[in-house]
């Protein structure tokens, strides 16, 4: 498997699970649905339908999996990467920074 493309999958996952532990930690778990994104329906499905998860990635997903359990409605959505600019260009501004952000619009 390309390592870009490792690389991104693995960023995905780790993205995921951030986004699960701030909806934990701030105390929003239970208060509504909360859909994920991603620009990858691999990934999307991968989180939507576990058995369809590849056994190379089973470790990082059973941790999100873990925490998942906390939160009551999660779904997971695919839209491409060109369809939404404003989540592409947070995450590339995330990158350098050492504390977690959030944005609210």
């Amino acid at each position: 498997m390309d390592k870009g493309l490792l690389w991104g999958i693995y960023a995905g996952i780790a993205a995921a699970r951030e986004a699960v532990n701030l909806i934990i930690t701030a105390g929003w778990s239970g208060k509504g649905k909360f859909v994920l994104v991603f620009d990858s329906l691999s990934l999307s499905n991968w989180f939507a339908f576990p058995l369809q998860r590849p056994w190379k990635f089973f470790n990082s997903l059973a941790e999100f999996d873990a925490l998942s359990i906390k939160c009551k409605k999660l779904e997971y959505t695919y839209v491409p990467k060109e369809e939404n600019g404003m989540a592409v260009h947070l995450a590339i501004d995330g990158l350098p920074r050492l504390i977690c952000f959030s944005a609210w619009w």
